[in-house]
Order: structure tokens, then sequence, then C-alpha cells
């Protein structure tokens, strides 16, 4: 009895060892025979390639037997690629050392992992719209964020081999121009550079040392320094297109500015000329503001000048809420003047902010001795203001089937897909926030006012 109880056992733990080993063997094949390309730099830190072309040779010939697309995520994890069995010699395509291609054995029904070490990559220039044409006239300082590393310094023309990473490059542009670049193995990242235009300073009377500034938000930050001597010849600078301000000594000790703007693919000329334009802008408030739901109003004032026919803005400055004057200097002798304005909303109702009509002031003339007073309203008046209290249609002159116009872009919660208007009571999504919008919709003539 006791034997044929011990036989039972056995045989039911041979089974069961019979239907582990297949189900591991199934278990093994559920994504077939494999392989997993890790790279890695020469210095042996990871690669993050998206992609990578692999290569799989003939171990004793070397002959190509296939050749795969490798693919990684975000943290460098390759994606498995199915391969044949058998015995392979393994490198990039993009390398060229074919000699230190890692022999590896591929087997049935794993995921084979192996290791490749990828050539570092490079940094190269180009200009904008023209990448055959050598960027000779810059250098660059780069140096690698995040880790110690030298800052190196390489000519623009030149192509150099950097180790994976992130850099921060400077360019010696006028101004400086920075970038932040992803070097990654084997690959090569192109920084583009706008090709810079040349300013020839036409005085021939000596100024001295002149200043170049470039407005950054509310600051100017140093651009270029020239010594303006009277030497036409010496007074050519190579430089960015954009807005600038030239800062010079006069002979009393104070300071004059001109503002001038570099246009883009052309050569720039210039003569040093000093604005002593004064300008004042008195603003009041419009009283429509008094009776809409909106915690402030801020606007934007652009200073334009009409140079070779076309309209370039020189100066722009925010006027924030509650300032009800603004003073400008050193402007040309004639200037146009546009302003912006948005209403923002109280922060628990979801509405779009408000945006005005803009205001437009034309061919102002400035004043070297005193400023010239303007008295503008703001936000400027809209053709549906009126409308804003008085509901009854224009067309019917009735009131019982206007409903108001509420605009929104809020998704209800759970939405999936595109943003639709709402109809709550009459909801619309503007195809334009111009600033001039009806208040009331008329269902019986179809109507908005």
């Amino acid at each position: 009895m006791l034997r044929h109880g011990l036989l039972l056992i056995g045989l039911i733990f041979s089974f069961g060892s019979i239907a582990q080993k297949k189900g591991t063997s199934e278990r093994s094949n559920i994504h077939g025979t494999t392989l997993s390309v890790y790279l890695k730099s020469k210095e042996g830190s990871a690669c993050f390639s998206t992609s990578a072309d692999i290569l799989l040779c003939d171990a004793k010939t070397g002959a190509l037997k296939k050749e795969i697309y490798c693919t990684t995520d975000s943290s460098g994890v390759p994606e498995p690629i199915p391969v044949k069995p058998g015995t392979y010699r393994v490198r990039l395509k993009r390398s060229k050392d074919t000699a230190a291609a890692p022999t590896i054995v591929i087997k049935e029904g794993q995921n084979n992992q192996v290791s490749l070490t990828a050539p570092n990559g490079t940094l190269r220039f180009e200009y904008e719209g023209s990448p055959q044409k050598p960027v000779a006239e810059y250098e660059a300082l780069v140096n690698i964020r995040f880790q110690p590393g030298p800052i190196i310094r390489q000519k623009c023309s030149e192509e150099l081999e950097y180790p994976p990473g992130n850099y921060y490059i400077e360019v010696n542009t006028t101004p400086v121009t920075r970038f932040n670049v992803d070097v990654d193995c084997g690959a090569t990242s192109v920084v583009y550079i706008k090709e810079g235009v040349l300013l020839k300073i036409t005085n021939k009377n000596a100024l001295g040392p002149v200043t170049l500034y470039w407005p950054f938000g509310d600051k100017l930050l140093k651009a270029y320094t020239v010594d303006i001597t009277g030497d036409t010849s010496k007074q050519v600078v190579p430089i960015k297109p954009g807005r600038f301000e030239a800062h010079w000594k006069n002979k009393d000790g104070g300071e004059n500015v001109m503002r001038f703007l570099v246009a883009p693919d052309k050569e720039t000329k210039l003569e040093l000329i000093p604005f002593t334009g004064k300008l004042e802008i008195e603003f009041t408030l419009n009283p429509f503001y008094t009776m809409v739901n909106i915690d402030s109003i801020s606007s934007i004032v652009y200073i334009n000048q009409i140079i070779s026919g076309q309209e370039y803005t020189l100066l722009s400055k925010e006027i924030k809420p509650g300032v009800r004057k603004l003073s400008l200097e050193h402007l040309p002798d004639t200037v146009d003047i546009i302003i912006t304005s948005e209403g923002k909303r109280p922060k628990n109702e979801y509405l779009l902010p408000m945006a005005f009509p803009q205001t437009e002031v034309l061919s102002v003339s400035t004043n070297a001795d005193e400023s010239v007073h303007i008295n503008l309203v703001l936000p400027a008046d809209c053709k549906y203001y009126k409308h804003l209290f008085n509901d009854v249609c224009p067309r019917c002159h009735k009131r019982d089937e206007v409903l108001p116009i509420l605009y929104s872009v809020t998704v209800p919660k759970g939405h999936k897909g595109p943003v639709e208007p709402f109809h709550k009571p009459h909801w619309k999504s503007p195809a334009k926030t111009d600033g001039c919008n009806p208040n009331w919709h008329c269902k019986r003539d179809n109507t908005d006012f």
C-alpha cells in the first residue's frame, strides 16, 4: 500500500515537472527570439538615441545577414527586435570601426541583449536657409551642463566631436546668441544661426565710443561698442537683424540716444543723429470699464516709425493697471502710435480675457524743447458698447427672443474630443477676439448686436 502511494506521488511529481517545463518554454516563446541593443558612449555613459540602424553580420565571413532598426524610449531602454537564432557580429551601421564589433550567440526563444560602444556625437553650425555657406564669421563657446567639463572654443566653420549630453553654447554674434543643445551618440547636432547683416555707420564726424544695446523685455542689454572716428571704412559692424539703441556722450557730458532697426537680408546704412523728441500720453478711463466685471485693464503702447516706406516698431511700453500717464523721450520727429488693451476677468470666471479694439494715433509730431501732450481714452470704443445694457433688438425692436452672448473656451469635466461652443443660453467661441464683440443674440432675426 505504501509502495503504491509513493508510486502515485512520483507520477504526479513527474507530470507536474513536465507541465512546468512545457509552460516555461511557452512563456519564453511568447515574444519569440529577439535582440535588444543597448548603446553606450566611449566614456561609458548611456546613449539616448531614439533610433539606430544595426547590422547583423556573419561571425566568420562578415557578410551582412540582416539590417535592423532599433528604437529606444526616453530612458534609453531598447525595444526588442525579432531576429533568427545564430551567431552574429553586431555593429552600428554608422560606425566605421568594424573590428570592434562584438560576437553574440542569438539563442532561440529568448530576448538576447548586447551592448555596443557608439561613436560620440558631433556639433556643427549652419546659417538658416543657407546650409552650404560656411559660418566663418563667428566662434562659439561650448560647455557641457550638469557635469564638470572644460569650456571649448569652436570655430563655427568646424564640426567637432562631443560626448553625449546637454550643452550650453554662446555664439559671438552681435548681440550674443545663446543655445541649449542635446548631443547624442553617433548623431550630428546642427545649430542654426541667423545670417547677420552689415551695419555701416556713415558719420564722418567723430563721436567717440558708441554703445549699441538691444531690448530684452524691459531691459537693455549691451551688444557692441564701436569707436566712431569719422573713418567710415572702420565703422562696419556685423550684426543680427532687429531693434537697437545707440548711446553716446555729447559735448556737454549728457547722453545722446538714437533708436534704429536693422532689417534682414539688407545692408543697413545709418547716420547717428540723436533723437530729441519728447511725448507725453495721458489716459482717460473709458466709462465702459466701470460697467463690466473686469479686474483690471493693461495696455501696450507701440511707437512706430516709417523707414523707407515701411512701418517698424522702435519702442514698446506696457501700461500697467492704474497708470494714467506715460512719458517718452529720445523719439524721432514723427512717430505713429498704436495701443492694444486687454481686461482681465476675475479668477472665478472661466471666460476669455476681454480684448478691446486697437487705438491708433498716426503721425504725431514730437518736440525737442517740451513734451507734446496727447489725451487718449482707453480702452477704445466699440460699436457694440451702446447695446451692453440695452437688450432690445435693433431690427425687430423686441426683446422676447433675445439671449445674452457669453464667450467661453472651457471644457466640461469628462469631455473628450474637440472643444465646441456651449449654448447656455447662447454661448459662442469667437473666431477672433478683436475686442469688439456683440453682447446679445436675437433668435427671431438671427442677429448679433
